[in-house]
């Protein structure tokens, strides 16, 4: 039974339906890429979509000037270089993300643990093969007392 003056429940038949246009410009809207509705700078680009997405470092450019209308690379360098209130990381699949230093935690915790481990991994099996590079056998033991100590830990 419903307690008095819950709201009734909505039924499939009383749902509001979106079809793909109207949920494509929503999405058009929410990520600033209509005209109008442009952020007024990288860091509030950045705050409305949680962060910004990047496969190489150019692209975090790109995403940022799509979303503010006169911005610039020296606005996103003194963002991130200068005044600090940006981070970029290198998260899953090796996918580059730029969001406020507040969000780091969060940010790691879903998307680079797994990837630290594999990269962790890989340079384990790789570990032998530096043996012939390495000056000395015991820089090859430096690099796995490494590897061992850093195990199971975030990067």
């Amino acid at each position: 039974p419903r307690q008095a003056g819950a709201p009734a429940c909505a039924t499939l038949e009383s749902m509001r339906r979106f079809d793909v246009g109207e949920r494509r410009a929503r999405l058009a809207r929410r990520h600033l890429l209509v005209p109008g509705h442009a952020a007024a700078d990288v860091l509030a680009a950045t705050d409305a979509l949680v962060c910004l997405h990047a496969t190489d470092p150019s692209t975090v450019c790109l995403s940022a000037w799509a979303r503010v209308d006169r911005m610039t690379v020296a606005d996103v360098e003194k963002a991130l270089y200068v005044d600090r209130r940006l981070v970029r990381h290198l998260c899953m699949r090796r996918t580059l993300f730029v969001f406020r230093p507040e969000l780091f935690g969060v940010v790691q915790a879903a998307a680079s643990r797994r990837v630290a481990d594999q990269e962790r991994r890989r340079l384990a099996k790789e570990v032998p093969m530096l043996g012939t590079l390495l000056k000395k056998e015991t820089d090859v033991a430096t690099v796995n007392e490494l590897l061992r100590r850093t195990k199971g830990r975030a990067a």
